[in-house]
C-alpha cells in the first residue's frame, strides 16, 4: 500500500507539470511530498497509511485546483513592456540590503555578548562544548527560549530582506544576496537552534522561485547541482553545531541521522504517529495554524507539540497539516490546500506577465509550502511581520534612503 501511495505522488506530480507545462508552485508541492514520502519509506520510519492517503489527497487537491484554470500565455509585447519594471533593477535594493547586513552584524556582535561568549571559548573545544551544552539546556527551562526583543525586530527585516535576496539571486547571482543568509548561519551557531535558519532559507528559497517565474529563467542541470551542494553545505553545518551541543557524545554519522530524521523527514513520520489519535472535536478556527497572531490579541495562547518518539529519536514538530487540522479539521484542511492551489494559480499568472503587485505574495506563498514539511510559518510573530514587509515592497511605493 505504501508503495503505491508513493507511485501515486509521482503520477500526481507528473501531471501536475505535464498539464502547466512549467515548474510552478503546484509541482513544487506535489515534489516536495512525494520526496518526503519516500524518504520515510528508506528510513523505515514508523508511519500510518490513513495519514499519508490523506497528505496525498491534501496535495492531490491543491493541484487539480490549481490546474483547472487554464490562462493564456505571456505575450511578447507584454514581456518587453515588463522588463522596464522597477524590479528588473537591483541597485536601489543594494541600498536597503547593505543596511540590513549592518543590522544584522550589529544582531550577531550583540547575542554574542548576551550569551556570555568570548573570543577565548573559541580557542579552547571543551569550552565551546560546554557553553553550547549550556545555551542548549538554558532555551528549554524557565521558558527561557525567547530571543531578546531587539533581535527579534532585526531578524524581521533580515527575513523580509532574505525574500528578495533569493529574488535578485536568481538573476544575478551576486554574493552580496547571501550576506543576510551567513548572518542567520551565525545567530544559528550561537543561539543552538536551528528554526532561524530554517525561516530564513524559506524566505530565500520564495525569492528564488518567484524569480525563475517573473525573469522567465530556465532552470539548468549546473544550477540543480549547486543548489543540491548548497543543501549538503547546511547539513554539514547543522551536524557539526549539534556535535559540539551534545559535547562530542555521538559521532557525525550518528548526528547525521538525528538531523535529517528529527528536522527533515522526521515531521512527516510524527505527524502519521499524531494522525492516529488526532482530535477534531475542539476546532481552533486558525488559532494553531495562525499562533502568533491569536496569542498577540489574546485571543489563544500558543502552544508546542509534545515530543514524539520516532525510533531512539524525538521531534516536537509535525508539518503544517497538523496545525491546520487542529484548527479545521481534516476535511477542512483538504479544502483549505483547494482553495490555496486556486489563488496561487491566480498570482502565478500575475508574476507571469510581471505585475509587480503580486511577487511579494507569490515569495511568502513559496515559502509556506517550502517549509510546509515543517510548521506552519505562520505560528511565529517574526515571519508574520516579514510576511507583510516583503508583500508590502512590492507595492509601486518608492522607499527614500536618505
Amino acid at each position: 500500500m505504501f508503495l503505491i501511495i508513493c507511485l501515486i505522488f509521482l503520477f500526481v506530480t507528473f501531471i501536475t507539470y505535464y498539464k502547466t507545462k512549467d515548474y510552478n508552485i503546484a509541482v513544487f508541492n506535489c515534489l516536495l511530498w512525494f520526496i518526503l514520502t519516500v524518504l520515510v519509506c528508506i528510513f523505515d520510519l514508523p508511519n500510518n497509511e490513513n495519514a499519508f492517503v490523506f497528505v496525498l489527497l491534501a496535495t492531490v487537491s491543491f493541484a487539480f485546483s490549481y490546474t483547472m484554470i487554464k490562462i493564456k500565455p505571456v505575450s511578447k509585447v507584454n514581456n518587453n513592456k515588463a522588463i522596464k519594471s522597477k524590479l528588473s533593477d537591483d541597485t536601489q535594493f543594494k541600498k536597503i540590503n547593505k543596511y540590513v547586513v549592518i543590522l544584522n552584524l550589529i544582531n550577531i556582535v550583540y547575542l554574542f555578548n548576551f550569551l556570555g561568549f568570548s573570543f577565548s571559548t573559541f580557542t579552547n573545544i571543551s569550552v565551546l562544548m560546554t557553553h553550547m551544552q549550556h545555551i542548549a539546556y538554558m532555551r528549554y527551562v524557565d521558558n527561557a527560549e525567547t530571543l531578546p526583543l531587539i533581535s527579534r525586530l532585526i531578524n524581521v527585516l533580515v527575513y523580509a530582506t532574505c525574500g528578495y535576496n533569493g529574488f535578485f539571486f536568481a538573476k544575478t547571482r551576486e554574493k552580496y544576496c547571501l550576506m543576510n543568509l551567513t548572518g542567520l548561519l551565525i545567530q544559528m551557531a550561537l543561539l543552538n537552534t536551528k528554526s532561524i535558519l530554517v525561516f530564513g532559507l524559506a524566505f530565500f528559497v520564495g525569492g528564488v522561485l518567484t524569480s525563475l517565474r517573473y525573469f522567465h529563467i530556465k532552470i539548468r542541470i549546473a544550477d540543480l547541482c549547486k543548489g543540491f551542494s548548497a543543501i549538503v553545505l547546511f547539513i554539514i553545518v547543522f551536524v557539526l553545531i549539534n556535535y559540539f551541543r551534545h559535547a562530542a557524545k555521538y559521532n557525525l554519522y550518528v548526528e547525521l541521522q538525528k538531523i535529517m530524521i528529527s528536522y527533515v523527514v522526521g515531521p512527516l513520520s510524527a505527524f502519521s504517529i499524531w494522525y492516529e489519535y488526532a482530535d477534531e472535536s475542539t476546532l481552533g478556527l486558525g488559532a494553531n495554524t495562525f499562533a502568533c497572531i491569536f496569542r498577540l490579541f489574546g485571543l489563544a495562547e500558543q502552544t508546542h507539540g509534545e515530543f514524539i518518539y520516532i525510533g531512539d529519536l524525538t521531534t516536537n514538530v509535525y508539518t503544517i497539516f497538523k496545525h491546520l487540522i487542529n484548527d479545521f479539521s481534516k476535511v477542512g484542511a483538504i479544502l483549505i490546500f483547494g482553495l490555496l492551489g486556486l489563488f496561487s494559480r491566480f498570482i502565478d499568472s500575475k508574476v507571469d506577465r510581471r505585475d509587480n503587485y503580486y511577487v511579494g505574495i507569490s515569495i511568502v506563498l513559496f515559502s509556506l509550502i517550502s517549509v510546509a514539511f515543517f510548521s506552519s510559518i505562520f505560528r511565529f510573530t517574526v515571519n508574520v511581520l516579514a510576511c507583510l514587509i516583503i508583500i508590502f515592497a512590492s507595492f509601486p511605493v518608492r522607499l527614500i534612503l536618505k
